[in-house]
Order: structure tokens, then sequence, then C-alpha cells
């Protein structure tokens, strides 16, 4: 469904994980990633950003704010469930060491990427690259030399996106899937707080008060624009 100019699919964490299965299975390719209500106010201040997620063959919504933003828009037929990204990549990960996936992580800093290695033992197929700073021509060199069966991008939106979009036609890849900052789950780094504010949906919460000069623009004036901009679609259709 469309929000706020940018069209995500109605999907739940089977309904993910079984998209990654069955493209793997079936030896096809599946280019995944997210939109939040962060993504959202980024390609609705700035359209041009949309173009890059043609690339991919989904966009799964993450967080409380997108959830609540199709019921505004609508109703019933808003999305069927509230999911994050941060739980679909545990599950993801499960599946990774479960199945004996090759995986290839992409994007964040060094250090988290040390410390992917370590925390994520029972996956024995790994292979880490630094993302913030980094050279395209060896990131693609590496990934197309160990052949991943799936390709995580964290560099953040709309970076990863747009990595992919002028990347994709020369990746030798099965499933690339963009993560954000979703590589700290696999580094054990990720900020999440108690189950009972992920359950309320005030993770972002606990995330903005962990840093709070870093996502002080993203939360505290972001999620206002962002209601303010979901009620002018809903009345104006704009």
């Amino acid at each position: 469904m469309n929000i706020l100019g940018l069209n995500i699919d109605n999907v739940n964490y089977i309904d993910l994980l079984k998209s990654v299965s069955d493209k793997l299975n079936s030896n096809e390719t599946l280019v995944l990633t997210y939109a939040n209500t962060h993504t959202l106010n980024l390609t609705y201040q700035k359209p041009d950003l949309l173009k890059y997620y043609t690339a991919f063959n989904l966009v799964h919504p993450d967080g409380i704010g997108v959830y609540f933003a199709s019921k505004i828009l609508y109703g019933k037929n808003g999305f069927k469930e509230r999911i994050t990204g941060s739980d679909f990549y545990i599950q993801l990960k499960k599946l990774i060491s479960e199945k004996n996936l090759k995986l290839f992580i992409f994007g964040d800093t060094q250090e988290t990427l040390n410390k992917v290695l370590r925390e994520s033992s029972e996956i024995n197929n790994l292979q880490v690259k630094a993302g913030f700073d980094f050279d395209t021509g060896s990131v693609i060199e590496s990934i197309n030399s160990f052949a991943p069966d799936i390709l995580l991008i964290g560099l953040g939106a709309p970076l990863q996106e747009k990595w992919v979009y002028e990347n994709l036609s020369k990746l030798n890849y099965k499933i690339i899937i963009c993560v954000g900052e979703g590589i700290r789950i696999f580094s054990g780094t990720k900020v999440r707080g108690p189950e009972f504010l992920r359950k309320l949906g005030l993770e972002w919460l606990v995330r903005y008060l962990s840093k709070p000069a870093v996502y002080f623009k993203r939360y505290i004036i972001g999620n206002p624009l962002f209601i303010f901009r979901i009620l002018k679609q809903k009345f104006n259709g704009v």
C-alpha cells in the first residue's frame, strides 16, 4: 500500500522468512529492504529518492509508526501485523544458522563487524566488510568472490538503497537484504530496551535516550512531522 508516495508490502514475519526460503530453494533472486518513519520522512522530503526503491522486489514495514499510519490511511485494510526489522533479523539469523547459509555482511563500522565475527560463531560461512568507509569496487569484488546466499547491507537509508540501485547488476547474489542498524543484531550491540517497551512500540524511545544528540532530529522532530504528513495524505490525498 502507498504511504507518503512509497509502496510498502503488507507482510509479516512468516511472509518474509518464506520469501527468503522459497527464493533460495528455487534458485531465484530477492532484493529486500524496509520502510520506517525515518525512511518515509526522507523520501517525502526528497521524492527523487523513491527511484532507488525500484531495485527492490519487496519493501516491508518497520515499526509502530508505519503500522499505525497504515491504519489511519486504510483502516481495517492496513498492515495485518506490526513488525520490526530487529525481530525479523533475529529470526533470519536463526534461519541462516539452521540452513548453514553463506552470509556476507557489508556496513556499519569495523568495530561492529569485529563483534559480528565474535558473536555470530554459530554461522559457519560468514564474511564481513566495513561499511561507512569503503571502496565500492573492492566491496563488489569481495562479494562476488564469496558468492553469498544472503548479502546484508547496513549503510542506513537512503545510502544503502542508493548503493543497491547503482550496483545491483554487478553483483553475484541470491538474496540481498538492507538492514540499516540491524547489523547490530548480529553483533549483539543493538540497543533495544526491555520487552514491555517493545510491545508498546516504544523501542525508538530507548534508542533516542541512549544517544539523544544523534537521534533528536529523527525522533523528536521527525515523529510529529510524520504524523502531520500522514494526516495530510489522509485528508488531502497528498
